[in-house]
């Protein structure tokens, strides 16, 4: 682990075995030799110190290669600062583009789960608008069959109407032809009667000369006589047949206002039924076109969660562009900063082979 703080002492160490390794000892290599100890702008002000000592003591041994080494070196530290003043600007504007890329990126992510939310709901809402639906067919087919039913009652109805007027009008027949008979019996009657006076009027007038046939005159009037009580008899009979036969007309009568009671009531019901019914289509054509919104607006929903998802991408796609351009640029200012360590140790490889060929002069 890295030290608090470094000494002068261990950058002049550092910076020695640096030399003696043939390596230019500028402020990076001196913070490696060091562990990655201390600040950069403590390190330069050490090497400077130790440069303007050792360059008072041996003022007159400095040679023109030497004052190059010292200018590219303050050169190549400079540029090294800048490089990292760079870079700093670079990752903070990268860092800043990228926080806001993240923003947008949850925005954007945000609105999408809204957007799901939204479209879960209408489908939510699709499926209760399907499941109602299928309730209300249900009912219409229910409603279809007690329609039907009622259709069947109101026909079963009709023909026991048709039965009953039927049977009223042989009944009315039955009546006409005992009223016909019962006339033709009076006429009769009448028609004997007034036959009968003739008769005895003649034998009155003949009484006296033929008083032998007065018996047989009176037992033919009364053999007739009992053929008209008995005629008269079987009328009576078949009147009062034909009075309980009015009697149980006038019953089938009421029971046909009765019947015709109930007729009235199953039309009644069979026109609600033709009204729930016509509802219920109404109800399914109200249904069938908010189906139709609810599809449009899922439609309209997947468009743009397609088009959002393709933002994210985007914006996705931008941000690894700008992070393949800042590891492009950092590999870049490696590269320059490597050149320039080679240039520093070429340099100073030559500034001390001519230092040292000086020397015995």
């Amino acid at each position: 682990m890295a030290r608090a703080g470094i000494y002068k002492a261990d950058v002049i160490r550092a910076r020695n075995n640096l030399i003696a390794r043939r390596r230019y000892p500028s402020i990076d290599a001196v913070r490696t030799e060091l562990g990655d100890t201390g600040s950069k702008a403590t390190i330069y002000r050490y090497l400077k110190e130790i440069e303007e000592e050792e360059g008072g003591s041996s003022a007159a041994k400095v040679a023109v290669s030497e004052a190059l080494q010292s200018l590219v070196a303050r050169l190549a530290e400079r540029l090294h600062v800048e490089a990292e003043e760079r870079i700093e600007a670079l990752t903070t504007r990268h860092s800043a583009e990228q926080q806001r890329a993240k923003a947008e990126l949850q925005v954007v992510q945000d609105e999408a789960n809204a957007l799901r939310l939204t479209l879960q709901q209408a489908h939510d809402a699709l499926a209760a608008e399907r499941t109602e639906h299928a309730a209300a067919l249900e009912r219409l087919r229910a409603e279809t069959i007690v329609r039907a039913q009622l259709e069947q009652q109101v026909s079963d109805v009709h023909d026991q109407l048709e039965a009953e007027r039927k049977h009223h009008q042989s009944l009315d027949q039955k009546y006409q032809d005992a009223r016909r008979s019962l006339e033709h019996f009076r006429e009769a009657a009448k028609e004997q009667r007034d036959q009968g006076l003739r008769q005895h009027e003649q034998q009155v007038q003949y009484l006296q000369h033929e008083l032998h046939k007065v018996g047989e005159a009176l037992i033919g009037q009364q053999h007739a006589v009992a053929s008209a009580n008995q005629e008269l008899a079987r009328l009576a009979n078949e009147l009062g047949r034909a009075k309980h036969d009015l009697h149980l007309a006038e019953r089938d009568g009421r029971e046909l206002a009765q019947t015709k009671t109930l007729l009235q009531a199953a039309e009644h019901r069979r026109e609600e039924a033709e009204r729930r019914l016509a509802e219920a289509e109404q109800a399914k054509l109200a249904l069938d076109q908010a189906r139709q919104t609810l599809v449009e607006r899922a439609e309209t929903l997947e468009t743009q969660k397609q088009a959002l998802e393709l933002l994210v991408a985007t914006e996705k796609t931008r941000s690894d562009t700008q992070e393949r351009l800042v590891e492009q640029f950092r590999e870049q200012v490696a590269t320059l900063l490597e050149a320039l360590g080679r240039v520093d140790t070429h340099t100073l490889s030559t500034g001390k082979q001519r230092g040292g060929t000086k020397t015995p002069k």
